[in-house]
């Protein structure tokens, strides 16, 4: 029997669990993307287009459910030379001549983009509108674009108190009618501000995701990220969860393996951590414990990229199977 499985978030988070469950037959997939995007590439297109977030995240999405693997890598390469070339990747680049030659009607745009990668699933917006995601920090600082949220350091360890999203957005109906057709909803994994907030903050979408009938599914990060959710616990980035959508979850994946000091070595700088595993099982969730991270492959940065991303990622095949089978 067919499952319908939508997945809320962005970034390579995305890219990692759409990968594992492309590859099952009996799973239609579904990916919401978050919109409020403003750095590295994507931002650059935004300010330079007057365009909302339609870049980095939908690359990744499409790739991840791409059956034409061999495009799928051309979009996923990124310039290292060229001056205004420098730092965009292909599909940004293509998925920016799509926006314009469809007249800045994204769920068009998408859907050619769709033709082209063969992709197996849909991938939707969360929104078609032009947002900003903004933080408050327990000192009642406040940054109101995701590209200072990540990139300021001046904030040296304060911690998010709240998010928003200005202006306030309408939900894509697209996104609210297959979350309502759902068997399982995936929350993560991805930035939790960035990518799941962003997501649930959609004025309709956390109603939409607590009145379905599916089963609520959230899969933790792996790591910590220095000012946003430094020093937090994996019961923690659930209770924000949670708090956020306003309902319950039904399961919680967590990773109960520790990554290799060589590479703890290598996020140090950044003052990124691995996620401690503290949750445990209540009345309303249950705990599912496994080795989450992908072993034997480490991801190279690539100097031209200025957004801060990691060096390891959730497995897709271990994460994927999970899913399949809650």
């Amino acid at each position: 029997m067919t499952q319908k499985i939508v997945t809320l978030g962005g970034g390579t988070g995305s890219l990692m669990v759409l990968t594992g469950l492309r590859k099952f037959p009996d799973i239609e997939v579904t990916t919401i993307m978050a919109m409020a995007d403003d750095g590295g590439s994507t931002g650059r297109m935004r300010e330079e287009f007057d365009m909302p977030a339609f870049g980095g995240d939908f690359r990744d999405a499409l790739v991840g459910l791409a059956e034409n693997e061999d495009l799928a890598k051309v979009f996923m390469h990124r310039f290292e030379n060229g001056g205004d070339l420098r730092g965009h990747s292909v599909g940004n680049i293509v998925l920016l001549g799509l926006f314009e030659l469809t007249k800045g009607n994204i769920p068009k745009a998408l859907e050619i983009a769709h033709n082209l990668l063969r992709v197996r699933g849909e991938v939707h917006p969360s929104t078609t509108d032009s947002i900003h995601l903004g933080c408050e920090y327990d000192d009642g600082t406040i940054l109101t674009s995701q590209h200072e949220i990540d990139n300021t350091p001046k904030m040296n360890g304060k911690k998010v108190t709240k998010a928003f999203l200005h202006p306030i957005p309408t939900a894509y109906p697209k996104a609210l009618e297959v979350i309502a057709q759902a068997d399982k909803i995936i929350l993560g994994p991805g930035d939790l501000y960035s990518n799941i907030v962003a997501n649930i903050l959609v004025d309709g979408i956390a109603d939409a995701i607590n009145s379905s009938k599916a089963q609520k599914i959230y899969v933790t990060n792996l790591m910590t990220k220095y000012n946003q959710t430094h020093d937090m616990k994996s019961s923690e980035f659930v209770e924000i969860v949670t708090n956020y959508l306003g309902g319950p979850l039904d399961y919680v994946i967590v990773n109960s393996s520790p990554l290799p000091e060589e590479i703890n070595e290598k996020y140090k700088d950044e003052k990124w951590f691995m996620v401690e595993d503290d949750t445990t099982n209540n009345e309303d969730y249950t705990v599912i414990r496994d080795k989450l991270w992908l072993e034997g492959k480490e991801f190279k940065r690539v100097s031209s990229d200025v957004v801060p991303r990691s060096f390891i990622r959730h497995d897709p095949e271990k994460i994927a199977e999970i899913i399949a089978n809650i």
